[in-house]
């Protein structure tokens, strides 16, 4: 909405609080059809025409009242912007990239939390360096002086963690995905003709 509506911080938030009041009180996700396009692709549609109806509406519902607001980092969101603001790329390519990222956040942290209950920390942590380090990937060679293991422990550890990430942003994309069609796309869009 920032971008899209250049609404300022403050009224985001009111719209965002009334869009996701609207979607819970009506069920709206639930009218959803697979098979008119990508479900985020809805959800665009249905939070535009939600703007544009409620510039129509002029006794639209204030942020709060009796409605407890929901959680939404508005903060953090407004940080994203910062970086958001310097990228040329039309409102639809920006919009697919933030879902993609978002999407792949979301799967490291579970590849994060499943390697810590399994005990398999350090397989994490090297995924980590090797594939999420801001300097970029180091050699298996330097990896595994870092990590004081043998340059074979490193491939059988980067592996399982490739593998299982791989598992993990699958089993995330399956679960937002309403048909078999769906999901073979998005995937192709996540990780290439591989998927």
């Amino acid at each position: 909405m920032r971008l899209r509506w250049r609404f300022s911080p403050e009224e985001t938030q009111d719209i965002t609080q009334d869009f996701f009041l609207k979607v819970v009180e009506r069920d709206l996700f639930a009218t959803y059809d697979p098979n008119k396009g990508r479900f985020r692709t809805f959800v665009r549609v249905c939070l535009d025409r939600f703007v544009v109806d409620r510039g129509r509406i002029a006794n639209a519902l204030k942020r709060g009242g009796n409605t407890p607001p929901l959680s939404v980092d508005f903060a953090r969101a407004e940080e994203e912007l910062t970086f958001a603001t310097e990228v040329n790329d039309p409102f639809d390519v920006f919009f697919d990239g933030e879902w993609m990222r978002h999407l792949l956040g979301l799967a490291v942290e579970k590849l994060e939390t499943e390697c810590s209950s399994k005990g398999k920390n350090l397989h994490y942590r090297i995924f980590e360096r090797f594939y999420l380090h801001p300097a970029g990937a180091p050699s298996y060679a330097e990896l595994a002086t870092e990590f004081a293991v043998s340059i074979t422990e490193i491939t059988n550890r980067l592996g399982f963690a490739r593998r299982e990430f791989r598992r993990v942003l699958l089993d995330s994309l399956r679960a937002i995905t309403a048909t078999d069609e769906e999901f073979r796309a998005e995937a192709r869009a996540l990780l290439g003709d591989t998927a």
